[in-house]
């Protein structure tokens, strides 16, 4: 399924060009003496006007595509019943357009359900009934053409994906970046102060990291902060939130965690990484520990936001100040 911005936009898309072909097959039916099928295209640019009013005033994606596609298969449906083979090629354009606006699971069950409407209308149409190898054809050209939609779908979810995941991600560490970890700090900082639980973050940086690029150059350095990394999130909880903050400086948002707690797990990194076999060097980091204060007089939640950041950080360069290879926590002058 499309992301919000790009739904938006195809709503709009698919409203306009649906608008100007049926215009452009109101003079063609009108030519062909079914005028009950011009009033018919008439109506349906009425319906797709208004579908689209609402969707401009309401927002609501799922809804408007779901009236916009029935709309299009009960005309589909008329048009079989009045021209028959005439306009076969109608029925094609509802596995396209349903994958895209619905998502998977959504857009089979309409692709289902307009496939039994189309099959209905074609075995009670006016006219003829359907040759069995017209039928057979008709069958396999819409399972054709719904299984490569859904094939098309899939990879565009997967890119789409994979692209939001590079997005987010630090792609030499595996860590989330900045842009991510503001979207969550937010959302643990809310939960922090609706519940009143505890939310701590520790700043942590590797000791002497311009030596180790100096001395042994940065696709060493490079390996450094990818083991780094795999070292944290073995010692880290599932529920924490691991970031590279940038260079060699990491961060950990320690969710539901006090000061306390996030000194001892601050420790354990602290010695896991000195125990580990860098092939290279010893490698130590530093450690500042801040909190949240969910409760500050005066200030915004940025603000505060911004506050524990700032204790944080403070505390690091007094760890670093205090010989490195140790743990700082904001506002104490001695750890637990």
């Amino acid at each position: 399924m499309l992301s919000p911005e790009s739904t938006s936009r195809a709503i709009h898309l698919i409203s306009l060009a649906g608008v100007l072909i049926l215009l452009l097959f109101v003079p063609l039916n009108v030519l062909r003496g079914v005028p009950e099928l011009a009033w018919g295209n008439l109506i349906l640019i009425g319906i797709i006007g208004l579908n689209l009013l609402h969707y401009r005033k309401y927002r609501r994606p799922d809804l408007t595509s779901h009236v916009g596609l029935l709309t299009v298969v009960a005309f589909t449906v008329a048009y079989i019943l009045f021209l028959g083979l005439q306009i076969y090629f109608w029925i094609f354009v509802v596995p396209m357009a349903a994958l895209l606006l619905l998502g998977r699971r959504s857009g089979i069950a309409l692709i289902a359900f307009s496939g039994l409407a189309f099959a209905i209308a074609y075995f009670f149409r006016a006219d003829r009934p359907l040759d069995e190898w017209v039928w057979a054809d008709l069958l396999f050209s819409f399972l054709q053409v719904s299984i490569l939609a859904a094939i098309a779908q899939h990879i565009n979810d997967s890119q789409r994906r994979e692209l939001e995941r590079l997005s987010r991600t630090d792609r030499l560490t595996g860590a989330w970046n900045r842009h991510k970890i503001e979207e969550i700090m937010d959302r643990e900082c809310s939960m922090a102060e609706r519940h009143r639980h505890p939310l701590s973050l520790i700043l942590f940086d590797i000791d002497h990291f311009k030596a180790i690029n100096d001395e042994h150059g940065h696709l060493v350095g490079d390996r450094v902060l990818s083991e780094i990394a795999t070292v944290t999130r073995a010692t880290v909880r599932s529920t924490d939130y691991f970031v590279r903050w940038g260079g060699e400086e990491f961060l950990v948002l320690l969710p539901s965690t006090s000061l306390e707690q996030a000194f001892h797990l601050a420790e354990r990194l602290r010695e896991a990484i000195l125990e580990h076999d860098f092939s290279v060097r010893s490698v130590t980091i530093s450690s500042g520990i801040g909190a949240f204060e969910a409760e500050q007089d005066g200030l915004s939640r940025q603000e505060r936001v911004d506050a524990l950041l700032r204790s944080a950080d403070n505390a690091l360069y007094r760890a670093k100040a205090g010989g490195r290879n140790r743990v700082e926590i904001a506002g104490t002058t001695n750890t637990p």
